[in-house]
């Protein structure tokens, strides 16, 4: 079990060919969509002749990645200063580099709260075990806690009540959710 917990912004993914069994381009999207409801029209198809890759679109990211963080951070640290602070450090650079620099700003690793990962890559399983494929996923991390950080601030666990609030908007119960470690 990993020592902290995290949230990434999803800006590619990469499958080996080789190990396919069979699945295409149009199957893995489905796969995607239904495991981990991602939403492939937010990224570029790019094919050769090992990989399949899926890779953030350059537009939609220059479009929304600044007011998305400004948002997204505001909600995640709304008790820490520090965090907001983190925060701010990352959006300032963002708005000093040219948006083509994004992904390589994050890939120099020189800020805590925006920096690339590919920690999160992950199997999907299909039927069974037999059929599954090995998905490398590289993440821009917008927050990482570790467990005492993660246990004292709450900071990922209201974000995860405010996202299960969320989906149930029109119970009212769903307002009186909470998610506690036991």
């Amino acid at each position: 079990m990993g020592t902290y917990i995290a949230t990434g912004l999803i800006v590619k993914l990469e499958v080996d060919k080789s190990g396919l069994k069979g699945f295409d381009k149009n199957f893995l999207e489905n796969q995607f969509k239904k495991h981990s409801n991602l939403d492939m029209s937010l990224f570029n198809f790019i094919e050769d002749e090992a990989d399949y890759c899926w890779e953030i679109s350059p537009s939609i990211l220059q479009a929304e990645l600044l007011g998305f963080l400004d948002k997204f951070y505001k909600v995640y640290n709304h008790n820490s200063q520090s965090g907001l602070e983190d925060s701010q450090e990352a959006i300032e650079a963002l708005q000093q580099t040219d948006p083509d620099q994004w992904l390589d700003l994050a890939r120099q690793k020189s800020l805590y709260r925006f920096q690339s990962n590919t920690y999160g890559s992950e199997y999907y399983y299909f039927d069974d075990i037999q059929n599954s494929i090995y998905v490398k996923t590289e993440h821009i991390l917008l927050t990482m806690e570790g467990k005492i950080s993660f246990e004292q601030f709450n900071q990922h666990q209201r974000l995860f009540a405010l996202g299960i609030r969320n989906l149930f908007p029109d119970y009212r119960l769903s307002r009186a959710l909470n998610v506690f470690f036991t």
